[in-house]
């Protein structure tokens, strides 16, 4: 009996490889989310620059909507919770949106 509750113990204990995996995991999602912002200030800079030289309305409203799709998977792949989380919101108020206009028509 006091070898079954040992060996309870002793699975409920972190080991120290455990414990040193757990800060390089938070570090790895920290610099993940440093990458991330890095490329969405690209994004916006580039914006800035590409949306001055055109004129058109139409055009920029197209490239901030290929952005916006770009963000979206690129913070899927790189593991941003949060993002996927927003993601997934304005996706299903889109199909609410949906389902309101096909109903009323």
């Amino acid at each position: 009996m006091d070898t079954e509750t040992e060996t309870v113990t002793a699975e409920a204990e972190p080991t120290p490889a455990a414990e040193a995996r757990e800060p390089v995991k938070t570090e790895r999602e920290n610099r993940q989310v440093e990458r991330f912002l890095f490329v969405f200030a690209m994004v916006i800079l580039l914006d800035i620059i590409v949306f001055d030289a055109l004129g058109a309305v139409f055009l920029p409203l197209l490239i901030v909507v290929l952005e916006v799709v770009f963000l979206a998977v690129l913070a899927r792949v790189m593991g941003i919770q949060e993002i996927g989380d927003l993601v997934r919101r304005v996706t299903q108020w889109a199909k609410g949106l949906g389902n309101r206009g096909s109903k009323t028509a």
